[in-house]
């Protein structure tokens, strides 16, 4: 996929995204939420860093995308987090309380 880019560091799977997923078109969204979904199965050890730095903004749809990797990860005793974060992106999950989870 091109707006994602992942890497291996140690025990630790890394995703960077290179988009927004507020006005994103729907397809992208479904296909970054497979693509998402089926690591947090497949990554051993449950390990996964999502990388924000090159987003300012996602929808209310990517964060659900986001809370459903984050409970797939921690059925199997995982770590999941997210680094990264703008201001404004960092203002969304405070608002929602979902920088407390993370």
């Amino acid at each position: 996929m091109d707006h994602l880019r992942v890497e291996q560091r140690g025990s630790l799977r890394v995703v960077h995204f290179v988009v927004e997923y507020g006005s994103c078109n729907w397809v992208k969204l479904k296909e970054t939420e497979e693509f998402l979904l089926r690591l947090a199965e497949e990554v051993t050890p449950p390990c996964l860093l999502l990388d924000f730095t090159n987003t300012d903004y996602f929808g209310s749809e990517f964060i659900s995308v986001l809370l459903r990797c984050y409970k797939r990860i921690n059925q199997r005793q995982g770590r999941f987090s997210l680094c990264g974060a703008q201001s404004d992106l960092l203002q969304e999950l405070e608002t929602t309380r979902l920088n407390e989870l993370w």
